[in-house]
């Protein structure tokens, strides 16, 4: 996907003046294909959307440029993205788990409190594996930011299928390394817990 500063300008200009420009590049990106360039389609839109979320989802960016995403924007936005989690294609998936925690990174946990558990629905999908791998790359992501009440509660029902993950031969190489990884990151966070949910965490990792 190689840069067209003519084209990058008119999105510029359409992500000032379109109040829906983030959901219509969504839109975009979840209509089912037919070929590559179609696939290449949605991830250019993806891509652009990132950096629309960059750009205008919250006034702390570094990067940020009026005018703010309205807040029914957001909301229809953090609605729909997580379906592209269980495309067909693999840099599709990729693409929307990096599109997740850029708006992770202003939203979640206080503005996003039901990603953790869509996720940790995700995995538990077996009869979707597209839907499980996004999932697991969304998890990996975010799993650095999981706080620690969120971390107690959603333990005792994530570990149990990320082992299965590593553990169970349904799911290929890369997703048992990605499961492990997590599973790693996990531990260690429960190894580090502090005050009221010490005694928590020692009791999850005895479990």
């Amino acid at each position: 996907l190689q840069a067209d500063p003519e084209a990058e300008c008119k999105l510029d200009v359409a992500a000032k003046q379109e109040p829906r420009f983030g959901s219509s590049l969504l839109q975009l990106s979840l209509q089912p294909t037919t070929s590559k360039a179609e696939e290449g389609v949605q991830q250019l839109a993806l891509v652009v959307l990132k950096k629309y979320v960059k750009e205008h989802w919250h006034e702390s960016s570094r990067r940020f440029q009026e005018p703010v995403v309205q807040e029914t924007e957001k909301a229809c936005i953090k609605q729909q993205i997580l379906l592209g989690l269980s495309s067909p294609s693999s840099k599709v998936r990729v693409a929307v788990g990096m599109v997740v925690a850029a708006i992770a990174e202003f939203d979640f946990p206080l503005h996003w409190p039901g990603l953790l558990e869509a996720l940790v629905g995700g995995i538990k999908d077996r009869g979707n594996m597209h839907l499980v791998d996004g999932s697991l790359r969304c998890l990996d992501m975010l799993s650095q930011d999981i706080d620690e009440r969120q971390l107690t509660q959603v333990v005792p029902v994530l570990m149990p299928e990320l082992l299965d993950i590593v553990s169970s031969g349904r799911c290929d190489a890369v997703m048992q390394h990605r499961a492990l990884s997590i599973l790693r990151g996990l531990l260690v966070q429960l190894g580090v817990l502090s005050g009221a949910f010490q005694r928590q965490g020692r009791d999850l990792m005895v479990a």
